[in-house]
């Protein structure tokens, strides 16, 4: 389609892509029909979207696939021809330890390192097998350098993502691998990826998985060193190991940002498809599609700034290599300004 941005910076977290039962911002509880993004998007990734592992097998062998079935028919109905889709959130019954850590919102033991590596395999291996040709990534793990999504080591991070990778290798060979690094707020963070980047490196090594999926979430009122920090995070990425993969940012958003007017809105979105294509990212997925979404990002919702601003830059077109937009598509570059 012309004027859009390719697939790399056209992806989307839609957390209630199908209805459900949900509850509202005020604690009732409704029964939700869902709701579809009215932007143009590419690339859907299921997180936050009740299919995790704890979702999917909340009893050892019991199995609930009708939600992400659904999901799945929704996003080949409307033509979006890449699913990417998160594995992770030990259920309570396989968790080797419960944390007062463990994300409220997902469940005791959410986090933790699964008491059986066998568990774990069987239920990546019964995901990949029945959408296989359907799925067509996978990304391991969620945030490892997050307490509330990983309170395991690095090694033992390294063996629950190459646990997964061979078992999805076995069930649908042609589906793409990215492993979680991390989550990147601030230059602090991009120091503590290390242990994790360096524990799994050998994954990279051995092209165990395919690539590395990073979340980048800035300040907007630190945009301006934005660039820095990308930078900054794929020298971290390169000494560590990782940088013969490729590299996708599955989560992005700014943070702090809701209360800036809609024209900095703009600016920060823009200026963050810029600093990850000119620094080698081949994919981005914006965080998130819905009016549930944590309120201090930029909200990506119909009548919201962040619709406004998907849509500017989806008509900028992509960005080439000096960090300026092709409007045109023809290579010839505009400023996008």
């Amino acid at each position: 389609m012309p004027g859009r941005l390719p697939i790399m910076a056209d992806g989307l977290n839609v957390p209630w892509a199908v209805g459900g039962l949900r509850i509202e911002r005020d604690g009732t509880k409704t029964n939700f029909k869902g709701e579809w993004p009215t932007v143009h998007f590419s690339a859907l990734r299921l997180w936050d979207s009740r299919t995790a592992w704890l979702d999917l097998e909340p009893a050892k062998g019991m199995w609930a696939f009708g939600h992400l079935d659904d999901l799945v028919a929704k996003a080949e109905t409307n033509q979006i021809p890449s699913i990417l889709m998160v594995l992770g959130g030990t259920p309570t019954w396989a968790a080797s330890k419960v944390l007062p850590t463990d994300a409220a919102w997902m469940g005791p033991g959410s986090a933790s390192m699964p008491a059986s590596l066998d568990d774990w395999r069987t239920y990546v291996s019964t995901v990949a097998a029945r959408y296989k040709g359907r799925i067509a990534a996978y990304e391991i793990g969620n945030e490892p350098n997050f307490l509330t999504y990983w309170s395991g080591t690095p090694t033992e991070y390294r063996d629950f993502v190459a646990t997964a990778a061979e078992a999805i290798r076995a069930a649908d060979p042609e589906a793409t691998i990215v492993m979680s690094g991390g989550i990147i707020r601030n230059k602090w963070d991009v120091l503590r990826l290390e242990p994790w980047l360096a524990a799994t490196a050998p994954l990279a090594a051995s092209n165990a998985v395919d690539g590395l999926a990073l979340h980048i979430y800035p300040a907007s009122k630190a945009m301006t060193s934005s660039p820095a920090l990308v930078k900054s995070l794929v020298r971290q990425v390169n000494k560590a190991g990782w940088g013969r993969l490729p590299r996708w940012v599955t989560e992005i958003n700014v943070t702090d940002a809701a209360a800036q007017p809609a024209a900095v809105q703009v600016k920060d979105v823009r200026d963050l498809v810029q600093s990850a294509q000119v620094n080698g990212f081949e994919r981005l997925y914006w965080y998130a599609w819905t009016d549930l979404g944590p309120a201090d990002l930029i909200q990506f919702h119909p009548g919201e700034e962040g619709a406004a601003a998907l849509e500017v830059v989806n008509d900028d077109g992509p960005v080439g290599p000096d960090g300026n937009v092709d409007g045109d598509g023809d290579g010839a570059e505009t400023s996008g300004n």
